[in-house]
């Protein structure tokens, strides 16, 4: 076949689009035996290289009933290099069209979601069809960072007729909410560690805290000196408001800045998990807390800032 007997301008066709073109069922067959024509799935051809976008592209346009999910997903929120093979869902009955670049898994239900004129499942679904935990751990973090992704997330939470047990542990994983990656660096620790009852971007009354432990009630606030700083009269002023509030409602506000989770991660960790088991163990902390080695030693004998150690 010459080159122009091809559909113009087009990097992948349908059947009945070769077919109008004079492709008979015969010559498809020889041209995808011969390597000269690559069947992505059944009915979509393409004589480009087989790559993760040119596949998402045209499943995505010719196939209406299929919706991205998984790692793909994940790629696609992150903006990393589309994969081979792509993941996606159908709901039960539906023609899956799967083949060796398109898994595909039957789903009773499927909640439809928008990135780019791409049909997608939710950030929380995907992350729960994702195999690695570390994928989902990232798609999880980066899409429902911040005050407006937790409230996508609790959204997200309750389209679900249930949570299933894969997808909580994916949850369990990840920081969701926080605003920066210092933050969700601590938390990720927190969680490691079995300390996993804080809640990312939490509010009491008027104002979000990073991560509320409710039943222990412990805040934890990390803070740049750029934003919170001093010479930020109108941050400064409302940090010392809202950490007034959270101890008038009966919480342990500790606060930390960027450079102590940067720097010196085991210590801060440390003192939070004593603290929530603090307060859990000696009804709500009416006990005094027992001093750390450090609060008896005086940070200007070991924090980096004051020794000179910073990086």
């Amino acid at each position: 076949m010459r080159d122009h007997d091809w559909p113009a301008g087009k990097d992948y066709y349908t059947t009945r689009e070769l077919r109008e073109h004079g492709f008979s069922e015969y010559v498809l067959t020889r041209l995808v035996r011969e390597g000269k024509l690559s069947r992505i799935v059944r009915g979509i051809y393409t004589r480009a290289a087989v790559t993760g976008r040119l596949v998402l592209e045209a499943v995505n346009e010719h196939k209406p009933h299929l919706v991205f999910s998984g790692k793909t997903v994940a790629e696609l929120y992150l903006g990393k290099e589309i994969s081979l093979p792509l993941h996606a869902v159908v709901e039960r009955g539906s023609s899956t069209a799967q083949s060796a670049v398109v898994r595909v898994r039957e789903r009773r239900r499927v909640d439809v979601r928008m990135i780019a004129n791409v049909r997608v499942v939710s950030a929380l679904v995907a992350a729960g069809d994702a195999t690695a935990v570390e994928t989902a751990r990232e798609l999880l973090e980066v899409r429902y960072a911040s005050k407006k992704g937790r409230e996508d997330f609790e959204r997200d939470r309750q389209a679900l007729v249930r949570l299933p047990k894969k997808t909580a542990r994916m949850v369990a994983a990840a920081a969701v909410g926080a605003d920066s990656w210092t933050e969700r660096r601590l938390f990720r620790e927190l969680q490691a560690r079995g300390c996993g009852g804080f809640e990312g971007n939490a509010q009491l009354g008027p104002y979000r805290f990073d991560g509320v432990d409710h039943q222990a009630r412990v805040v934890v606030e990390v803070n740049g000196f750029e934003y919170h700083g001093a010479h930020n009269r109108k941050n400064y002023t409302k940090d010392v408001w809202k950490l007034n509030a959270a101890q008038r409602r009966g919480y342990i506000v500790l606060w930390f800045t960027e450079h102590c989770v940067e720097w010196h991660l085991g210590t801060v960790v440390e003192m939070v998990m004593d603290t929530v088991k603090w307060r859990r163990e000696t009804r709500e902390g009416r006990a005094p807390a027992m001093p750390m080695k450090v609060e008896e030693a005086g940070l200007w004998r070991w924090h980096a800032t004051f020794t000179h150690l910073e990086p």
